[in-house]
């Protein structure tokens, strides 16, 4: 290996440490703190002054000039000491006040503003459509939930099926009352991933040449799918009575009510 390529590799290397080191300091939560001190006619500006304690010794951290009589500081969490140095119509420095010592903390939990924690409970109600490709083509499905333990849910709805894939059948409709039990997982504030299963009792009305059929069976569903900013329901179900299976991909909206905090 040459000089140039053992240059051009500490080069990338430093620059990389350089980047961690700026996006680290970057992600530093910052705090601010105003200070006030009293007006004096004869001085022509003030010196602000502030160390930080850094291995159990006050070191230098920010100077700063204002006219003004007040100074707002945004500083990291730490401990800290000020003082505010005069400085007369020639620029110089008159004695100043003495050091101040100070300690920025971040709040406590119940002060700070409340974090968007997910929610491992799925009790909702909704709506939602989709088509299964075979009978019923399009289905809308009315369902609700309730979680009586965290990531557990029950669930009880009903398929409602309008149009049936035979182009010979005049007229169609299905009604599917199911009842499910689920898990839920939270991934965060806004995305959450489910999985069901249940059984239910599907009836459908056929009517070719004016001549109806009805067709009932009971079926096993399971279903999973992702839920979206708590209002969007994306789900792939399949429903079989081991003879048949039917698949139906959906979207809808749903309400997911909050948790009651104690």
């Amino acid at each position: 290996m040459n000089r140039t390529s053992i240059r051009i590799i500490l080069f990338f290397i430093h620059y990389f440490l350089f980047t961690c080191m700026l996006f680290a300091q970057s992600n530093e939560q910052i705090f601010s703190r105003r200070i006030t001190w009293q007006e004096d006619e004869n001085v022509y500006r003030y010196a602000v002054e502030v160390d930080k304690m850094e291995n159990g010794a006050f070191k230098s951290h920010l100077r700063e000039y204002t006219t003004a009589v007040f100074f707002t500081l945004s500083l990291p969490a730490g401990e800290y000491r000020y003082r505010i140095v005069p400085h007369d119509v020639l620029d110089r420095p008159i004695r100043g006040m003495q050091w101040v010592r100070f300690e920025i903390r971040p709040p406590a939990e119940s002060e700070q503003k409340e974090k968007k924690e997910p929610n491992p409970r799925y009790n909702t109600l909704g709506i939602s459509a989709g088509s299964s490709f075979i009978d019923p083509l399009i289905a809308a499905t009315i369902h609700g939930s309730f979680s009586p333990l965290k990531y557990l849910f029950i669930q009880a709805g009903a398929d409602i099926g309008f149009i049936s894939a035979f182009e010979e059948v005049d007229s169609f409709y299905s009604l599917y009352p199911f009842f499910n039990i689920g898990c839920f997982l939270p991934i965060n504030a806004n995305i959450g991933f489910y999985a069901e299963a249940g059984a239910g009792f599907q009836y459908s009305s056929y009517i070719v040449s004016e001549k109806e059929t009805e067709i009932s069976i009971f079926a096993f569903n399971a279903a999973a799918g992702v839920n979206l900013w708590n209002m969007i329901n994306v789900q792939y179900t399949i429903k079989t009575n081991f003879s048949e299976v039917n698949h139906l991909a959906s979207i809808g909206y749903v309400y997911r009510f909050k948790e009651k905090k104690k």
